[in-house]
């Protein structure tokens, strides 16, 4: 209609340059808004493993990047349909649009291409998505052994001053006194928290055993305890009993894994163990605790192996709370209980239990919300590729639409046709997206939990 009542080319290509561009500059605007609220959530959902996430910002170079590539993106849109449109003859463009824009046959595939693609690339997406979902409830189902409800963590750093006898009678003392708190129901000591806490690793063997005669040298985590650990972690002995934390006597608890480990189904207690591989630390089981996944719900049973506090000087010492109060309250008691034993230490690193268990799968819950939240756009874009098809298709055969209801079409019959030739791009991208799905769940094993890459509850809900 432009052409024919006297317009250029050159002037309806500026025209609708300068459409596209308006467009692209309010979205880019409204794109960085966007992006900065973005990026403050993930800067506040850091999981503590991506370097300088904090010191993360919108740069210039970054914006002007942004922007350019909005810019193009609503250029391309605009002007590559307008260039194909005008380059059809006059004649022709009035008689295909019988009053109406049309892009024509190749502009509506064109359409339904996209449309195919942006819905093939929301249905990966959305796969991914729903994998690492599912990872995550099962990492959060995960029986670790302990029981953290209640259970408050904190560490004391001993100063260099503290001989070994001080720093055993200030665990004594301050043991003793928090147990007292009517708000404390269990307290005790460890080398190394669990969960969070590191690993401390030696190699063990049973007695007269090598490392040629036994088939290699196990490997565990130790932890040194003070008494009433077990209790304090809900833990229960499975055999035996517990340290009975005297210095002349060398006896250590093992876990049922490094138990059924060094003897199988043979009753561990009574026998002995080198630990760290070297007989001059031979020690007897005195008993088998319950299986702890040390390192975090995503590891196996640890392989652990506990002996008397008072056997070795660690500092900094980690406690253990089970408080029935509130945690703000127990630790304003124990600051209180520290402070009156000696001024000068510090309390530092203080933790629920909870909270040590929601930080190991911090990088999980990171990685499952920005996928979800990629794979949400992706849907949005798509519904509106589908929607501007399917409206823009009703648009071109309005005529063809009333014809078909005055010879007696009825409104179901319009509808089933209008959604068939609408949905065939969209069903088209899911077959496509079911086979790229099967390649990119591959690549996301690595991070899935106790899931399969092709777990047929993701895909069908997808």
């Amino acid at each position: 209609v432009c052409q024919a009542l006297g317009a250029g080319r050159s002037r309806i290509l500026r025209e609708l340059a300068t459409e596209a561009t308006v467009m692209g500059l309010i979205g880019s605007v409204l794109g960085v808004g966007v992006a900065h609220f973005g990026l403050r959530v993930l800067v506040a959902m850091e999981p503590g493993n991506i370097p300088r996430l904090a010191d993360a910002t919108i740069s210039g170079p970054v914006l002007a990047f942004g922007i350019a590539l909005g810019l193009a993106a609503s250029l391309g849109s605009g002007l590559l349909p307008a260039a194909r449109g005008l380059g059809t003859s006059l004649a022709t463009a009035l008689r295909n649009a019988g009053g109406r824009t049309s892009g024509g046959a190749a502009g509506s595939r064109a359409r339904a291409w996209l449309v195919g693609a942006e819905t093939a690339i929301s249905l990966v997406l959305l796969i991914g998505a729903g994998l690492l979902v599912r990872s995550l409830i099962a990492v959060q189902s995960v029986d670790n052994g302990f029981d953290s409800d209640g259970r408050i963590t904190f560490e004391v750093p001993l100063p260099q001053t503290y001989a070994m006898a001080d720093g055993e009678a200030f665990k004594t003392e301050f043991l003793e006194r928090m147990r007292n708190l009517p708000s404390v129901d269990d307290a005790a000591a460890v080398s190394l928290r669990p969960v969070g806490g590191g690993n401390t690793v030696m190699g063990i063997l049973p007695a007269n055993e090598t490392g040629e005669t036994f088939g290699g040298i196990p490997t565990a985590n130790w932890r040194a305890v003070s008494d009433q650990y077990f209790e304090t972690l809900g833990l229960a002995l499975t055999t035996g009993g517990d340290l009975s934390h005297q210095r002349e006597v060398a006896e250590v608890v093992l876990s049922e894994a490094l138990a059924q480990t060094l003897w199988g189904t043979e009753d561990p207690v009574g026998k002995q163990v080198d630990l760290w591989a070297d007989p001059d630390r031979r020690s007897t089981v005195i008993g088998v605790v319950e299986n702890m996944r040390e390192r975090g719900p995503e590891t196996g049973e640890t392989l652990a192996v506990y002996f008397s506090y008072t056997d070795v000087p660690w500092t900094p010492i980690n406690f253990v709370v089970h408080a029935s109060g509130s945690t703000e309250a127990v630790i304003g008691e124990v600051r209180a209980i520290l402070n009156d034993i000696d001024p000068d230490l510090p309390l530092s690193r203080v933790l629920t239990m909870d909270a040590m268990l929601e930080n190991s799968t911090a990088s999980r819950t990171f990685t499952m919300t920005l996928l979800s939240v990629f794979a949400g756009l992706a849907v949005v874009l798509a519904l509106a590729g589908l929607y501007g098809v399917i409206a823009q298709s009703i648009g071109q055969r309005t005529k063809e639409l009333g014809i078909r209801s005055a010879l007696g079409a009825t409104t179901g019959e319009i509808v089933r046709l209008v959604m068939k030739q609408g949905m065939r791009p969209a069903l088209i991208g899911i077959v496509v997206g079911l086979f790229a799905a099967g390649a990119f769940s591959r690549a996301l094993q690595a991070l899935v939990f106790e899931v399969q890459s092709t777990d047929p509850t993701t895909y069908v809900a997808v």
